[in-house]
């Protein structure tokens, strides 16, 4: 594909997302998502048979999705069709499965095992917003909310454990991180900030396993033998497993403050409980960097990241406790 092609192509993919989430009407919004569906498929697009394979099913499930999605909008309209529990049941079914959270979640790691790492960065965050919004918007019953939070923590952080991949291993992390997105779109500041800080750290480590062409574990060790790089990596998967005091514990804390406010004590818990097991296959992503690489050399790699991009996100990494600080004066 050209780049021409691939512009054109990402310019349609960006403004279905725009469309859908600034319109006040669910065909437009529905619209909107289905200009995005058709536009980003072609990206996805690669010399890989894996990637044929990945737009079939991604395909698929979206277009099932979607016309489940446009039944119950009718459903919802309709008053010869009128039933609300049925119909939000239905919407909330269709825009769970688009966004490849449980128990809808078994397309999203094989779609995400065939792209490209600049296709899976899309397809983990840019292609979320829209179903968010929407259900946002829609979608008001806690009980489903409550079981799709929990099931998604769950199989977010025990799938996660046993992958090689890191495309899948990313994709089970998305899972999880869901689950908090979900819990914190009920204060639409604090999601702002949660999806904000979850894409610029994706960005950078999908940044970095693409230059050195890392997909599985094993290349990690072979390509670890920078300790600047290695620290970059290791900082940047802390900071998406929620440690303090990285920027990625901001959201989720914020995230637990507003649920124990409203009262919700055990939602927070269990979800605290699930991330420190999606944590232990983080580490397995940092042991080989440090304890198997040999003839490590601490040095600024000017190829293929420079030093100025490495140095920016350790400053945005560490951003929160500048902020922390801030407060104090």
């Amino acid at each position: 594909m050209t780049k021409f092609n691939k512009l054109f192509f990402l310019n349609f993919t960006l403004a279905g997302t725009m469309i859908s989430i600034s319109s006040f009407s669910w065909f437009m919004m529905w619209l909107g998502m289905e200009m995005n569906l058709m536009s980003f498929i072609p990206l996805m697009k690669c010399n890989s048979n894996k990637s044929s394979e990945a737009m079939s099913k991604y395909f698929i499930i979206q277009s099932l999705a979607s016309s489940m999605l446009l039944l119950s909008i009718i459903m919802k309209n309709n008053m010869l069709l009128n039933n609300s529990q049925l119909g939000d049941l239905i919407m909330f079914t269709s825009l769970i499965m688009k966004l490849g959270m449980a128990p809808m979640h078994f397309w999203l790691p094989e779609v995400a095992e065939g792209l490209k790492w600049s296709n899976c960065f899309m397809l983990l965050t840019w292609q979320k917003i829209a179903p968010f919004v929407f259900m946002i918007m829609s979608v008001k019953n806690s009980i489903m909310f409550i079981t799709s939070i929990i099931l998604s923590s769950l199989i977010g952080s025990i799938m996660g454990l046993g992958q090689i991949s890191l495309r899948k291993m990313l994709a089970y992390s998305s899972i999880n991180h869901m689950a908090w997105m979900m819990c914190s779109f009920m204060n639409n500041y604090i999601w702002i900030i949660y999806i904000v800080i979850y894409t610029m750290t994706n960005f950078n480590l999908m940044f970095y396993f693409s230059k050195l062409k890392i997909f599985y574990l094993n290349h990690i060790q072979t390509s670890s033998n920078n300790l600047f790089m290695s620290l970059f990596i290791m900082l940047n998967f802390l900071s998406l497993s929620g440690l303090p005091p990285l920027i990625g514990f901001l959201p989720k804390w914020l995230t637990v403050l507003w649920l124990v406010e409203n009262n919700f004590l055990m939602l927070p818990l269990i979800l605290i409980i699930l991330t420190l097991m999606s944590i232990f296959f983080y580490i397995r992503v940092l042991f080989p960097m440090f304890l198997l690489s040999q003839n490590n050399k601490f040095y600024f790699n000017k190829n293929p990241i420079n030093s100025m991009f490495l140095s920016f996100n350790l400053m945005i990494l560490f951003s929160l406790i500048f902020l922390s600080w801030s407060s104090w004066f």
